[in-house]
């Protein structure tokens, strides 16, 4: 493609130079393929003076996740101009998530570090969540330890999901400990706290 032209056709999507960050977001949201987010996303890094924005590239990685494992996805972040946020690695934890692919999910942590961004909550909930849901208990606990190691403090999702586990485990008395354990973080028990599931 040149890039001295007016406008392009990527998929039959016209796209214009002067289009940003926000209209791209629309464009791929509205075709909802990997394919088509990865050339929209190519296409733009091809413009002179464009400067990928995080919200940008998470839609990207969330469109094209599905598709694609870690090392064919990471080229956005990989861009020199592109600041890197935990929300990128979420949605690289989310796509696993979905192809039940727990080890991969669970690998995102050391790819942070490689980048030197640190997981948030939502990262950590989503992961224990996952390992949760695919019986994975005995992962909870090193991904839980890994949480504190980094100082993250659980929130009433954490909690949550943790009780969820210890109730799958039928370690009901520990489970109503952590629930009691709440208070030391400040935080009051939910409707979801106090359903046990087996």
């Amino acid at each position: 493609m040149s890039i001295n032209a007016r406008s392009y056709d990527i998929v039959n999507i016209p796209l214009h130079v002067n289009q940003c960050s926000k209209d791209l977001i629309s464009i791929v949201r509205r075709h909802g393929d990997g394919d088509t987010a990865v050339s929209v996303f190519n296409w733009a890094l091809e413009q002179p003076n464009f400067v990928p924005e995080s919200s940008l590239v998470e839609v990207i990685l969330h469109q094209h996740g599905s598709e694609a494992s870690f090392e064919e996805m990471k080229a956005p972040l990989e861009d020199p101009g592109c600041t890197v946020t935990p929300g990128m690695f979420l949605a690289f934890v989310e796509s696993y998530a979905k192809l039940h692919m727990v080890d991969e999910a669970v690998g995102i942590l050391s790819e942070m570090e490689k980048f030197e961004v640190e997981p948030d909550i939502f990262i950590y909930n989503n992961l224990l969540n996952l390992l949760v849901d695919e019986n994975k208990l005995k992962m909870v606990e090193s991904v839980y330890s890994d949480m504190g190691r980094r100082g993250v403090s659980p929130d009433v999702s954490t909690f949550n999901v943790l009780i969820k586990a210890l109730c799958k485990a039928h370690q009901i008395r520990t489970a109503i400990s952590m629930m009691e354990e709440m208070s030391d973080y400040g935080l009051v028990p939910d409707e979801k706290t106090h359903q046990c599931h087996d």
